[in-house]
């Protein structure tokens, strides 16, 4: 058995993808590790394959079966590793302890799962209006309640609680076996935080472990995003957006978009239409 299995899902990227398993390969860890790539794009990876020094498993799966929980499943039952971490295509490794600080809190049974930090490139071009973002101090954060202590927080504890995400994270074998991801076209990481929560599992935020994650995105983009995650954490934790310190956070997040927006009119007009 493999000490760690990295699961990518991917789709029409190579040149991100090439980066990402650039950072991997400068890892430096003394644990056993392999790479699954779920592969639902229309292109071929053979000459990627052909000149890879890593252990890649490559799964083909039609696109339109393509499902965020259901095919990060099919991940799991391929993998072979006591600690699977999971990341995308366009994420890259912020230094070379990225697996080690992902891989041991589990294998030390300090945590059941462990979620880390994205941040922007410096090296690239970003959206001005990130201005408001925090980046975590380096920290561990654990969370080890059942679910009668998590019903009774406020909506903001909650929110805090499970901002969970896979382009970042990594889970003991035995917590995500116990716990599948649902089947969900978006959301499916927030929503298995709260199960694991509710189960009495412990999962912990770190950050120690850091990727460069960050798009741009327009007005539009950044406002139905908005609406589908809202739309996903009313009905994963029934948050009240209207409570006072969960309502400064949408305000800070809709002024950013707001003040995009006033750089290009045009983008409001647009985004109306649509």
């Amino acid at each position: 058995m493999m000490d760690v299995s990295i699961i990518i899902p991917f789709k029409n990227q190579i040149e991100q993808l090439v980066k990402l398993l650039e950072g991997i390969a400068k890892q430096k860890t003394e644990f056993s590790y392999e790479i699954i790539i779920l592969d639902s794009s229309d292109s071929s990876m053979e000459a990627l394959l052909k000149n890879q020094v890593l252990s890649i498993n490559h799964i083909r799966i039609p696109t339109n079966t393509f499902n965020h929980g259901l095919t990060r499943n099919l991940g799991v039952e391929m993998s072979q590793g006591k600690v699977l971490i999971f990341t995308v295509q366009d994420a890259i490794p912020c230094d070379e302890n990225w697996i080690n600080n992902l891989a041991n809190p589990i294998l030390d049974n300090i945590a059941d799962a462990i979620c880390g930090v994205q941040k922007p490139n410096p090296l690239e071009k970003t959206n001005p209006t990130e201005w408001y973002r925090p980046i975590d101090k380096p920290n561990l954060k654990l969370i080890n309640m059942g679910s009668n202590q998590f019903n009774q927080l406020s909506s903001y504890e909650k929110f805090k609680h499970v901002g969970w995400d896979n382009v970042n994270s990594a889970y003991s074998r035995k917590a995500i076996l116990k716990i599948p991801f649902r089947e969900m076209m978006f959301g499916e990481d927030a929503q298995w935080a709260v199960d694991a929560i509710n189960s009495g599992l412990i999962i912990g935020y770190t950050g120690f472990s850091m990727v460069y994650h960050y798009h741009p995105f327009s007005l539009d983009f950044n406002i139905k995003r908005g609406l589908a995650e809202y739309y996903t954490r009313k009905v994963t934790i029934n948050l009240n957006p209207i409570e006072p310190k969960l309502k400064l956070r949408n305000v800070l997040s809709w002024t950013k978009s707001i003040f995009y927006a006033t750089r290009n009119p045009f983008k409001i007009i647009y985004w109306i239409n649509t």
